[in-house]
């Protein structure tokens, strides 16, 4: 092997002359000397005039008058000046809660009787009135429309009265007790078995029933907890008490007449005879439900070209306008993507004719539209209001009875605490 020569080694080889200009080299750019003038620059520009607001704007929406919940407002105005009051005066809270709360003692001892009702307007902390005129505000803003202010008023103080007659008779017989939270049970209570008995006219009832039945649930699996400092007698005698009342003197509502323009079932026979139905929606019937009910419609999802929200356990499809021509479009549209059998339900000849509806398969085909029976719903609570044909003067007598039956259940638990 002969070893490589100096002249070969990168070691010893001679570095290479420097590249040469090019003849003509290019031009430097450089940046302008001269200054951009005032009405260039972007701290001397002068603001745009405000755009000029429409002709005519569109009208705020605003609730109607009938629809104010002023009892529940009222109620709720008592129930935090109470509160402030015994938590700003100094010494106020301890003479509040000596004088009013619901103390067995006192009561069975005492003759105190007046400590049923004033330990309904009294709470313990500051979490306790927030949690209370929370649930009282989101249950009072839809339920006291619709009851009207007298029924309403009712059943939240009477079930307040049953949830201290029941705490009074099986809670802890030397613990004061206080809260609003039976009465507000009571509305909740009101509110499961108004949408049960009514469950036909809500679109989305069976979601709000399992939504209620999973809060109650947690309420009684906290109150129940070994060391809880809850009143759950209380609790129980609210929701027993709302439920008795609502069941004598809540509305009966009937079904809203039909009227075509904002809402429809849609039949579609396949070639082969399989029939499929759906519900066809448009904005305006969306926008009262949802002013009926904020839980109504929740989200409206979109995909286009078509756009579809599930009220309840149900998808509705979102068109602009209830017409065959785009009626039969997005039936076209839908088939075309293969989502067809994901939002339309198949039915029987029977089905299809009492607007029931049940799950099933098969392939599109041919198809015949029908418009079936309009879905309507009115445009606000106190039209929905209107239908109710279940007068509060039919139920005075057992109002009464009611009455009777509260003052009894006291009596018998004095008597019996006192022996």
């Amino acid at each position: 092997m002969t070893a490589p020569s100096q002249d070969d080694h990168p070691l010893y080889a001679k570095p290479k002359p420097p590249a040469e200009p090019p003849a003509n080299p290019p031009p430097k750019r450089r940046r302008p000397l001269t200054a951009p003038s005032q009405d260039e620059h972007p701290l001397y520009a002068k603001p745009k005039p405000p755009a000029e607001p429409p002709a005519n704007p569109p009208p705020k929406r605003r609730r109607p008058p009938a629809d104010r919940p002023y009892l529940t407002w009222l109620l709720m105005a008592v129930n935090i000046l109470i509160f402030l009051w015994g938590y700003l005066v100094p010494g106020a809270e301890l003479k509040l809660f000596v004088a009013g709360s619901l103390y067995p003692p006192a009561v069975v001892l005492g003759g105190e009787v007046h400590r049923l009702f004033t330990a309904m307007f009294l709470h313990a902390s500051l979490a306790h009135i927030l949690f209370n005129m929370y649930a009282l505000y989101i249950l009072g803003s839809q339920l006291e429309p619709l009851f009207g202010r007298l029924r309403f008023g009712l059943i939240y103080l009477l079930g307040g009265l049953t949830s201290s007659a029941l705490s009074l008779a099986l809670g802890d017989y030397d613990s004061p007790s206080v809260g609003a939270s039976g009465a507000v049970f009571a509305i909740f209570a009101a509110q499961a078995l108004h949408l049960y008995q009514h469950r036909h006219l809500y679109l989305n009832a069976q979601a709000q029933l399992r939504h209620i039945a999973f809060l109650l649930g947690i309420n009684l699996f906290i109150g129940f907890l070994p060391g809880s400092r809850i009143d759950m007698w209380a609790h129980l005698g609210g929701m027993l008490g709302g439920l008795a009342l609502a069941w004598q003197i809540a509305p009966r509502l009937l079904r809203p007449p039909a009227t075509v323009g904002d809402a429809c079932d849609v039949i579609v026979r396949m070639e082969n005879g399989v029939l499929y139905t759906a519900p066809f929606v448009t904005l305006p019937y969306l926008h009262r439900q949802m002013a009926l009910n904020p839980m109504a419609v929740k989200t409206i999802s979109e995909t286009p070209p078509l756009r579809c929200v599930a009220l309840g356990s149900t998808p509705h499809i979102i068109v602009e306008k209830l017409a065959r021509s785009v009626i039969e479009d997005t039936i076209d549209s839908l088939v075309a993507q293969g989502i067809f059998e994901s939002l339309f339900t198949r039915v029987t000849e029977a089905e299809a004719a009492g607007s029931q509806r049940r799950t099933g398969g098969g392939k599109p085909a041919t198809r015949e539209v029908k418009i079936a029976i309009p879905n309507f719903r009115p445009t606000s609570v106190s039209d929905l209001a209107k239908l109710d044909v279940n007068p509060l003067s039919r139920h005075l007598p057992a109002l009464t009875l009611y009455c009777l039956g509260l003052v009894a259940v006291v009596a018998l638990s004095i008597g019996w605490l006192g022996a």
